[in-house]
């Protein structure tokens, strides 16, 4: 097993870590189970950068092993992109203890400029990542689709290697989502946590199977986790099928009969829901103050007439 911090880096995108509390950049505390975090940096990064951006982890190169990744990287992980891309994204990963669930952070959203950290960890357990503590900057604005290479390759660094295939899929997923929120982000009644929740449940309900699932099958599976978000009527057919190819890739690898998938599912829904719920919560109070105006305004209205009637 490998180091407990992995530091990763992607193209034009750098993924980026979790929750609010997030402890690497606090602690600056060597786990000795684990080693120090690996610090995988983009390969077009200046000396002086690479300093930089270490520093603003709260570390300094002393204290993380060092990685970097390029396009080559990206080419060989994810058997996609161009070996000769400028890789400016990088993030420090460290290992948790079992039961601790993948947590993203970005330390800086203005310059992720389309993945969000939901999207990532939502991913990374795809992947085939379990319990880690990630937090991902980039000196420059980056969009955000090939940050999961560095990751991939600070867990092999380790000698934790991932599954190529669910790999593969895992970056389908990334692209996917960052492709139909991007499309949809302006539309009333989408959201990029919706999406995530329904990607979550989609995910869920495939591992309830036995992984035998017919199209018709899995286009239900889909359709109904978008309906039961209200994103039906706003996500377009051709992106609800490009979600439905996504799932069915899913549904053919070994994630779909991995407890531990199942267990950082869980653990990744229960902090999307959190965000979900105020999303609704907001919704609900907004609602409810729209129907007491229209109340009122029927009301007035409703009066009005009555006089007019009596002065008639």
């Amino acid at each position: 097993m490998g180091a407990v911090g992995i530091v990763a880096m992607g193209m034009f995108g750098s993924t980026v870590a979790a929750e609010d509390e997030i402890s690497i950049k606090e602690k600056h505390v060597i786990n000795e189970k684990w080693g120090k975090p690996v610090y995988a940096y983009g390969s077009a990064l200046t000396d002086e950068q690479i300093r930089d951006v270490a520093e603003s982890f709260g570390l300094s190169i002393e204290e993380v092993e060092s990685l970097s990744v390029s396009g080559k990287d990206m080419v060989h992980y994810l058997k996609d992109g161009d070996p000769n891309s400028n890789m400016y994204s990088s993030a420090l990963v460290e290992r948790k203890d079992k039961g601790f669930g993948v947590k993203v952070k970005i330390d800086n959203p203005e310059n992720i400029t389309k993945i969000k950290e939901d999207q990532y960890s939502n991913a990374m357990i795809t992947a085939g990542v379990t319990d880690a503590e990630v937090l991902v900057t980039s000196p420059v604005a980056v969009t955000g689709e090939s940050a999961l290479t560095g990751i991939y390759k600070a867990f092999d660094s380790q000698g934790e290697t991932l599954d190529q295939d669910r790999m593969e899929v895992a970056q389908d997923e990334l692209s996917t989502t960052a492709e139909i929120g991007e499309l949809n982000k302006d539309k009333e009644g989408f959201s990029q946590e919706k999406l995530d929740d329904a990607l979550i449940a989609i995910k869920q309900e495939l591992g309830e199977s036995d992984g035998d699932l017919t199209n018709e099958e899995i286009e239900e599976i889909v359709n109904n986790a978008l309906e039961e978000r209200g994103l039906n009527d706003i996500i377009t057919g051709e992106q609800a099928k490009k979600l439905i190819d996504l799932a069915d890739n899913y549904s053919k690898t070994d994630a779909i009969n991995s407890e531990e998938v199942k267990q950082q599912l869980t653990d990744l829904s229960r902090d999307v829901a959190e965000k979900f719920g105020n999303l609704k919560d907001k919704a609900v109070e907004s609602g409810i103050f729209e129907k007491i105006g229209e109340f009122f305004k029927n009301l007035f209205s409703i009066i009005g007439d009555f006089f007019k009637g009596l002065s008639k």
